[in-house]
């Protein structure tokens, strides 16, 4: 055990938080659909998707600015424009990022960039009607939940892009939204959406900022009210009303981070506790558009294991881009912040902590050398040979197995394993190697993309031959 726990071995157990190790790309794609789809009769029939991506090590970055080109309102990160993409690893993960209310792709940059520099593909898709390039329609502010089908059909059109598409690993897919975006988070979690309850926590006495009309489409409530007669003449409305209360989750996507996420009373208690994936939560305590009691610590108390953040003092805009010394002077509802908040840092903070939450819930890759051991763990429990299990361990290998005494050595460890077996799925959040030594930390399921069973830590040691052996298999079940 000594000749393992080295100084270097112990200093590499201490996880870092995340750190940007590529320069960041971006790129933008007008993915048209071949198909019936609900445009909420906007004028642009093609989801436009901001990409931001692992760029190569020689591209040139330059600041990112939405407004005139001589005049920007705001500074949304910087990116390489159409710069090639990092070379390795050979597939990377793949984020859906969702924009708030009436706003665009290309202000969730100062996310993309982040998630990008951390070896993240980004895509942030313009919904249609209700982002600002273009005029805004009633059906895009008031059909919600089809901002879900919009990042499911990202989806598909991601991972058949000539250029991006066999880079993206299938299997390790997230999303990340603001304000709306954040509801579209708990929608694609699996959360139902009930127009009747949001508009009954509207009539009672507990109705807040959530309830008034946002600044961009101020005949909005009117509007909203009117749906249910305006879908009897209006056969595409008609449809999306009677997939409202459908779930809209996507299996593909393994977690989701919310950021100030709105429409709390749209959801019943009862649907968010069946919320299977992993839900994190950032939101502000001075929030009046989207106050954090009805909405992110709603969500909170009722998806299970969801974890909230909240920035103290801070707005409901803090979470748009970083803004100019025009935008504060064009946009002060935007761009005034309370005293002594940094925009900028919460960005900082918010990103980075997005970044941690999808290393552990979506895994890293490991070097083919490592990840080996796992895929052949996985094979010899799933096929329930013991022998091949056993194999996999140094000779003087340990199990350390809740409830049971410790297991030492190969012959006993195959007598342990011995009837065990059946469905597995392991991933990796986190590895080092120092010499011959080294560990990988996880999680496992019992399907792929299902919710974790429990997590491990194999500590390693290579043998003459350069083949990585498991010393130590410790687990334990995330069940109480």
């Amino acid at each position: 055990m000594r000749k393992i726990l080295t100084a270097g071995f112990l200093a590499v157990l201490i996880l870092p938080s995340a750190q940007a190790d590529y320069k960041a790309g971006v790129s933008t794609r007008r993915f048209t659909i071949n198909q019936p789809y609900n445009w909420r009769r906007a004028q642009t029939h093609a989801l436009v998707t901001t990409i931001w991506y692992p760029a190569a090590p020689t591209s040139v970055e330059q600041p990112q600015w939405i407004g005139a080109p001589n005049a920007p309102l705001f500074s949304v990160g910087i990116a390489a424009p159409d710069a090639a993409l990092a070379t390795a690893p050979a597939r990377f993960p793949l984020i859906l990022l969702s924009h708030g209310t009436g706003s665009a792709a290309l202000m969730m940059g100062w996310l993309g960039t982040v998630l990008a520099s951390h070896g993240y593909i980004a895509a942030a898709v313009n919904h249609p009607g209700n982002n600002g390039t273009e005029p805004y329609t009633t059906a895009g502010f008031t059909l919600w939940w089809e901002r879900a089908t919009d990042l499911s059909t990202v989806i598909d059109q991601m991972l058949a892009d000539s250029t991006f598409g066999r880079h993206i690993d299938p299997h390790r897919i997230g999303a990340a939204g603001f304000s709306l975006g954040g509801y579209t988070m708990i929608e694609v979690a699996g959360g139902i959406t009930h127009r009747s309850a949001y508009r009954d926590f509207c009539k009672s006495p507990q109705a807040d900022g959530i309830c008034k009309a946002p600044p961009e489409f101020p005949d909005l409530l009117r509007k909203f009210e009117q749906l249910d007669e305006l879908a009897k003449a209006d056969a595409e409305l008609r449809d999306s009303l009677r997939h409202e209360s459908e779930s809209h989750r996507d299996p593909r996507i393994r977690a989701v981070f919310a950021i100030a996420p709105a429409l709390g009373p749209a959801f019943t208690i009862a649907d968010l506790a069946k919320i299977p994936i992993p839900v994190e939560i950032v939101a502000g305590s001075a929030d009046e558009n989207v106050p954090v009691a009805s909405s992110a610590k709603y969500f909170a108390d009722h998806i299970p294991n969801a974890k909230l953040t909240v920035f103290d003092g801070v707005g409901h805009y803090v979470f748009l881009g970083a803004c100019t010394d025009q935008g504060r002077k064009l946009r002060p509802a935007l761009c005034s912040d309370a005293p002594g908040v940094d925009r900028e840092a919460i960005h900082r903070r918010t990103a980075d902590m997005a970044a941690n939450f999808f290393d552990v819930q979506l895994g890293i890759m490991l070097p083919p050398e490592l990840a080996r051991v796992l895929t052949d763990y996985e094979a010899a429990w799933r096929a329930k040979d013991a022998a091949a299990l056993a194999g996999l361990f140094a000779e003087d290998g340990f199990v350390l197995s809740p409830g049971h005494s410790m297991v030492r050595g190969r012959k006993a460890i195959e007598s342990f394993y011995g009837g065990h077996g059946g469905p597995l799925f392991l991933r990796a959040v986190a590895y080092a190697v120092d010499g011959g030594v080294g560990y990988i930390i996880g999680a496992y399921a019992d399907r792929e993309a299902s919710p974790d069973r429990g997590k491990f830590t194999l500590t390693l040691r290579r043998d003459a031959s350069g083949r990585w052996l498991i010393v130590s298999d410790m687990d334990n079940g995330n069940q109480r």
